[in-house]
């Protein structure tokens, strides 16, 4: 989100201050605003329908419309609001966003936006929890982290569900990194 033309856009990737980590294509992936291209998208999802009240219907006639949890830490919940205002009022009429408190729906999959806050530039021996479903603090994938840290599920909120080979492979190395004993391994 840029203010005030203040920033630049990007996504949640490393930054060009890890050179050794950057890369361009991922850092500005995604960052483009085309309604055009987000209706194409739609379309492909089954919504060309649009209701009475100018909304987007879903490929099962009800309105299309999606959650967004946000935390109030650092801002972060009025920016969400002002990102769902904008959907209402703007020519983004396709969604309806709910905006409700961080963190109560993640733990049982029930949002589907985490609107919450990173540390692009800063690695360590410690991985950053936005890309990588490793603990109970990661905003999505929560069958995967339970059958990442407790494969019987037992007490376990979301069941486990086994990931797909390319995030085992993640997960693999992952438990390599924290395996690693040696500082000059590690990137920071």
């Amino acid at each position: 989100m840029l203010y005030v033309g203040q920033g630049e856009p990007m996504q949640n990737a490393i930054g060009k201050e890890v050179p050794a980590l950057y890369d361009d294509e991922m850092y500005h992936m995604y960052i483009e605003y085309d309604v055009d291209l987000a209706h194409e998208y739609l379309a492909k999802a089954g919504m060309t329908e649009m209701g009475d009240d100018g909304f987007f219907l879903g490929p099962d006639g009800e309105p299309f419309a999606f959650t967004v949890q946000a935390t109030d830490s650092f801002g972060f919940s009025d920016r969400a609001e002002m990102v769902t205002n904008q959907w209402r009022l703007r020519h983004q009429r396709y969604a309806v966003g709910q905006l409700i408190a961080c963190c109560p729906h993640k733990d049982s999959n029930e949002h589907d936006v985490h609107v919450w806050g990173a540390a692009p530039a800063r690695m360590s021996s410690r991985i950053r929890l936005s890309l990588f479903p490793a603990n109970g603090e990661s905003a999505f994938a929560q069958a995967w982290v339970t059958w990442y840290t407790n494969r019987t599920g037992e007490g376990a909120l979301t069941p486990p569900e086994e990931p797909p080979a390319e995030v085992q492979h993640q997960m693999e190395l992952y438990d390599q990194i924290k395996a690693t004993k040696y500082p000059s391994c590690k990137i920071s």
